[in-house]
């Protein structure tokens, strides 16, 4: 009976001693958010602000085409490749900037405002690619948009 306990618990020690299947990445790559909004002073010249934005969300888009229909969507975004609406891969909330780890591939993104400053619940939307070992800036301006609409990125 011994003899078996130990076969048992030898097998089990080899057996566990396999290759990691699912290796940490020692390399990161991803998305650096910034959010701004311009503002004259007194002397005229103008300056950036960070600016919070009220919801950023983020999909995975490789081979999908998205469109954000503005906050009466909320987390979802329509895909024109499969005519289907899919919730977003990763949201936020109240952030002025924000560093995000992703995998490599194709990403789109959008954000909403709040109803606290101007603009006031304006939506905007973009693309961007995440490259290995790379985080790429997406700075997003929003002076110029209009409350209660989309705004070109």
């Amino acid at each position: 009976m011994k003899r078996i306990i130990i076969l048992m618990a030898v097998i089990a020690l080899f057996t566990s001693c396999g290759k990691d299947e699912n290796p940490v990445s020692e390399t990161k790559q991803g998305v650096s958010l910034e959010f701004v909004k311009n503002n004259t002073l007194t002397t005229g010249q103008v300056t950036e602000n960070s600016f919070n934005i009220n919801v950023v969300m983020i999909w995975k888009s490789d081979g999908k085409d998205f469109k954000y229909n503005g906050i009466s969507d909320g987390l979802y975004a329509y895909d024109n490749v499969s005519k289907t609406s899919l919730k977003a891969d990763y949201s936020y909330t109240n952030i002025k900037s924000k560093t995000i780890d992703l995998p490599v591939g194709k990403y789109f993104i959008t954000i909403v405002t709040d109803n606290t400053e101007v603009p006031k619940l304006a939506y905007s939307y973009t693309t961007f690619i995440v490259s290995k070992s790379d985080y790429v800036k997406v700075k997003k301006n929003v002076s110029g948009m209009a409350s209660l609409t989309y705004t070109t990125w």
